[in-house]
């Protein structure tokens, strides 16, 4: 699946000055070359940055207007898309799917180990023939009988199909369906026969690449595009209105943050805002957890001293998705809740040098939580081979990671070389966005891609209290495709 990405304008104008080339991913991509990529990253360090967005990649011709919104280069790509070969739209051959036959197979027909189908118009995909495994069609049966019309599940299992599989008949439906009689069917104890019937849906399945879910872009973000993208949903809208949340979740997915407002003063309101996009991730701060100052802290995040940007809980495997921080008290100095694009800050070290972005991603940092009867440890890269990004200082476990020769000397210099310049572009002031939480006031970001911090703050003159919670990977990936099923 191709997921297209929106930049800044600087960092667009400076990579697209010439003709684009193409890539096959499974569809042609328009990208730069790597010649204009490193022009960019040298008008990143030169601090040249506007940053009206611009989604990449743009039609051939197509010139970069600088006041260009994210719905206009959006919509404006979509519609190149939509009149290429490589678009994310039906082939064009799709239409005429139903043109299909089952292939006379002769005397062995009704027992051979595989049904083939043919196509009049002999289509690219397989040559206008497909050869289908009897077994993977038994298998895939989703009559009443074979799956389950309340839960959805299987009545059996792969291993329950027997290999020899003899069929009555195969035939083609009038309204393009595929029908199969088994013979003695291993369901009914081979007593009689079972008929199967594949939709013409399933059927063009066969002949055409899966689509995978189109999700809105991602935007990179600095501290200029996120004041003016940023948004604010009402909590009553978030907990009553379908468009509301759907609004969020794909806020989740372009940008990695957005905020609620006016949330109840309730230490239950956090359950009831993150239960909108699913179930909670409960980790070994319980369901929810309490971000306020306290004597002995057994996390950094639990006292009033600055902490740096990061990610929660990369000790481990699976760190939460999401994380949500309801503003209940926020009457002292200070207290600024700090966040970060981590993506972008990866998507620049990738036009950098190759033996710091390399570093990046072949170096393990060793992250662990040792305290109160817990101890929880696993590795991570700062960037891993998708372009996701762990980052948490605080938890960084000591004198870890390091071959102790030459060799394991010098690649720890470049990882640690690399690992500074990416702080820089995490930290550096214009790409810092700085929000003071109000009561009422809730946080959503994605974990895995803003790194988040907080300015110090004074407790001898008012309190500061946040009440958090998580949600998994798998609960918001879950939303987002019920999201852009409903968009379709």
């Amino acid at each position: 699946m191709v997921r297209p990405v929106i930049l800044p304008r600087a960092l667009a104008s400076r990579v697209l000055t010439s003709a684009p080339v193409h890539v096959s991913r499974p569809a042609s991509v328009l990208v730069p070359t790597s010649r204009h990529l490193a022009a960019c990253l040298t008008a990143q360090r030169r601090h040249i940055n506007q940053h009206l967005p611009l989604r990449v990649p743009l039609a051939p011709n197509q010139e970069a207007s600088s006041s260009a919104t994210v719905e206009e280069a959006t919509g404006s790509a979509l519609q190149h898309d939509k009149g290429s070969e490589a678009t994310f739209e039906e082939h064009p051959y799709q239409k005429q799917l139903k043109q299909w036959e089952v292939k006379k197979e002769g005397p062995n027909k009704l027992t051979g180990k595989t049904i083939t189908l043919t196509h009049r118009d002999g289509i690219r995909i397989g040559r206008g023939r497909l050869v289908l495994d009897r077994h993977w069609l038994r298998d895939g049966c989703g009559c009443s009988s074979c799956v389950d019309p309340h839960s959805g599940q299987k009545n059996f299992g792969s291993t329950d199909v027997p290999l020899d599989l003899p069929i009555t008949s195969c035939r083609k439906t009038e309204d393009g369906a595929l029908e199969i009689v088994w013979q003695n069917d291993f369901l009914i104890r081979g007593r009689e026969s079972h008929t199967s019937t594949y939709s013409p849906e399933q059927v063009d399945s066969f002949f055409t690449p899966r689509k995978e879910a189109i999700f809105p872009p991602v935007v990179f973000w600095d501290k200029q595009t996120i004041k003016r993208d940023i948004t604010f949903i009402e909590y009553d809208d978030w907990m009553n209105n379908d468009e509301a949340l759907a609004a969020g979740v794909r806020k989740l997915q372009t940008h990695g943050i957005f905020f609620i407002r006016n949330a109840p003063h309730s230490e239950e309101s956090v359950i009831s805002m993150s239960s909108r996009i699913g179930n909670l991730k409960e980790t070994l701060y319980g369901r929810t957890w309490d971000v306020r100052s306290k004597p002995e802290a057994e996390n950094v995040a639990y006292t009033s001293s600055f902490l740096g940007l990061h990610q929660d809980m990369l000790y481990l495997k699976d760190p939460p998705r999401l994380q949500l921080l309801h503003c209940l008290e926020n009457s002292c100095d200070g207290g600024e809740s700090l966040f970060s694009d981590a993506s972008r800050a990866a998507f620049l070290m990738k036009l950098g040098p190759p033996e710091l972005r390399n570093a990046l991603s072949s170096h393990k940092v060793h992250y662990h939580y040792r305290k109160h009867g817990h101890f929880y440890e696993n590795n991570h890269s700062v960037v891993d081979g998708s372009g996701h990004v762990r980052w948490s200082p605080p938890f960084q476990a000591p004198l870890r990671g390091l071959r102790k020769n030459e060799e394991g000397l010098q690649e720890y210099r470049t990882w640690a070389a690399a690992a500074v310049q990416f702080q820089e572009l995490l930290e550096r002031e214009e790409y810092l966005f700085e929000y003071k939480m109000q009561p009422g006031d809730c946080v959503v970001f994605d974990n895995l891609r803003v790194v988040h911090g907080r300015r110090a703050f004074d407790t001898s003159a008012g309190s500061r209290w946040l009440k958090g919670t998580y949600n998994a990977h798998d609960v918001f990936m879950s939303r987002l495709r019920v999201t852009d099923e409903s968009d379709a």
